[in-house]
């Protein structure tokens, strides 16, 4: 059977969500951070096709000896949050009544000009408070490899165009209009190149230059820049340490790159890797 995060209740001290995480790509990369014999990987599968649809699943008690590290405003200590799952039936959670304390480092540890949050402010977030509550266990939610890709320099550079408009001004307006949020993002991107129409963000920019490989190239550099964030910290403090994510992330699968809705495969499928950092 393949197990989920909620199997591992109460066997881990320290839980690293890395946001969006496919399994396939981070089982190609993990091993260059973890090279000893004291961890095993394994195919999870999540519950949740997305951020608060997973919290809502996976901790739905009360977990007065947790304190949850959040780089996601998804789960916060100010507010609610509600919607739909992929089932189509609503949900409401409020973070601050299920756990000891939510630290909203997606709130101050915000980075304007990349458009998210660097892992580093996670790790400074979790020292500080790992300092005061030694005796806590401790979720880090780090928003890589989500989108905006923070190895390209996080937000679109509007000036990275390293290819020709031509003028079609009149034929690019009535296609704008007729781009829609329903379109799968392949199918926008595909007829936006075709007309010369600008990219949208540094994600169509590197599709156009190098097409779904190196798209995957630069979403496992995403995963390994925030697992040499979290080596750090492992370096230096002794546990029992879990690295999962929250949702897998389609990349360019079935002309899409998203998550959220359908509970398919690409979304499903995460790691679940245990390691015994132990003196």
């Amino acid at each position: 059977m393949i197990p989920t995060i909620k199997d591992f209740d109460n066997k881990w001290d320290f839980l690293v969500i890395l946001d969006a995480c496919r399994y396939d790509s981070f089982e190609q990369v993990y091993k260059e951070f973890f090279k000893n014999n004291n961890h095993k990987l394994m195919k999870g599968h999540t519950i949740g096709s997305c951020t608060a649809d997973f919290m809502i699943k996976t901790f739905d008690g009360k977990y007065d000896d947790i304190i949850y590290i959040s780089g996601n405003p998804n789960m916060n200590s100010k507010c609610a949050v509600s919607g739909l799952d992929q089932l189509g039936q609503e949900y409401y959670y409020k973070g601050s009544e299920h756990f000891n304390k939510i630290v909203d480092v997606w709130d101050f540890g915000w980075d304007e000009k990349l458009g998210t949050v660097p892992p580093l402010q996670i790790n400074k977030a979790f020292h500080r408070e790992y300092m005061r509550n030694p005796d806590k266990k401790f979720v880090l939610h780090y928003l890589q490899p989500h989108l905006p890709y923070i190895t390209l320099g996080g937000n679109p550079d509007p000036k990275a165009k390293p290819y020709q408009l031509k003028k079609r001004t009149d034929i690019r307006q009535k296609v704008k209009k007729k781009i829609k949020n329903k379109i799968p993002e392949m199918v926008k991107w595909n007829i936006k190149k075709f007309i010369n129409m600008p990219v949208g963000n540094n994600v169509e920019l590197f599709w156009r230059i190098g097409g779904r490989e190196l798209i995957e190239e630069i979403y496992k550099d995403e995963i390994r820049f925030a697992l040499s964030h979290v080596k750090m910290l492992m370096d230096h403090i002794t546990g029992d340490w879990i690295i999962t994510s929250d949702h897998g992330e389609r990349i360019c699968q079935l002309l899409k790159y998203t998550h959220g809705g359908k509970l398919d495969k690409d979304l499903r499928e995460i790691p679940i890797l245990t390691i015994s950092n132990k003196l």
